[in-house]
């Protein structure tokens, strides 16, 4: 498994939440293949972020920046896991972003995957965070 270490943004205060990229699959994609890219948040205990659907409070956003002939198909976020007012995560959170590689893609070329999040990260005060990535992918034959 191919592993990308994140960090928190330069505008998160505080180390309340950390973001980690990885690739599920190797670091090797085929022409015309699907792959899954990981997105694991790891938030400090007593703390929680928003949903990335929500009007309650600030949604935690995913920014994709893709390589030409690279597409996102879906991003899977789990079930809500903390109930308060308003619900959204805490613990660690897992998000699933599937993309598929053009099937014109030369083998021998480097794809370049960029990431940015952003969230709120709250516990009876609120502070904003994000944090980005850069990853990279060499198409297989």
């Amino acid at each position: 498994m191919f592993h990308v270490p994140g960090s928190t943004g330069a505008n998160a205060p505080t180390d309340k939440v950390r973001g980690e990229v990885e690739f599920s699959m190797s670091a090797k994609v085929k022409a015309g293949e699907t792959f899954e890219v990981a997105l694991e948040y790891k938030i400090t205990p007593g703390w929680h972020i928003g949903p990335p659907k929500t009007e309650a409070t600030i949604p935690t956003e995913l920014d994709w920046t893709l390589h030409k002939g690279v597409k996102l198909m879906d991003a899977k976020w789990p079930v809500l896991n903390y109930f308060g007012q308003p619900p959204g995560y805490q613990g660690k959170v897992i998000v699933r972003a599937k993309f598929q590689a053009a099937k014109d893609l030369k083998p021998g070329t480097k794809l370049r995957i960029g990431v940015r999040s952003s969230w709120q990260v709250c516990k009876g005060i609120c502070k904003l965070g994000e944090a980005t990535k850069l990853l990279k992918v060499t198409v297989s034959k």
